[in-house]
């Protein structure tokens, strides 16, 4: 229900951005983003400033891949986010990345 609820949401918001205050200054929100870390598990893998969107798109993939192999499912977001549906695949994920890039839980 959830997921459903999000991909609406995200039909609806697909060219909708607000502005939000966070910590006094006025920041730009992607609904897209909101909307969908409402109800999923993100985790953003920050790769070194060397490495191409490419190549992080395609290290994000073979790490989806991995994970899809030992009976977690993820979908790939952008080219170094990984969405997940429970915070318990999550955390499995983070314990099995064996990769250079530093983890970020969001």
């Amino acid at each position: 229900m959830c997921r459903a609820l999000a991909l609406v949401l995200y039909v609806l918001s697909l060219s909708l951005e607000w502005y939000t205050r966070v910590g006094g200054s006025e920041v730009l929100v992607c609904t897209q983003c909101y909307f969908i870390s409402m109800c999923m598990y993100l985790l953003n893998i920050n790769y070194d400033d060397s490495v191409t969107d490419f190549i992080a798109d395609i290290n994000t993939f073979s790490f989806a891949t991995d994970l899809l192999l030992r009976g977690i499912y993820t979908e790939q977001s952008d080219s170094c986010t990984l969405v997940f549906d429970s915070e318990r695949e999550r955390m499995y994920a983070t314990l099995a990345y064996t990769g250079t890039g530093v983890l970020e839980c969001i």
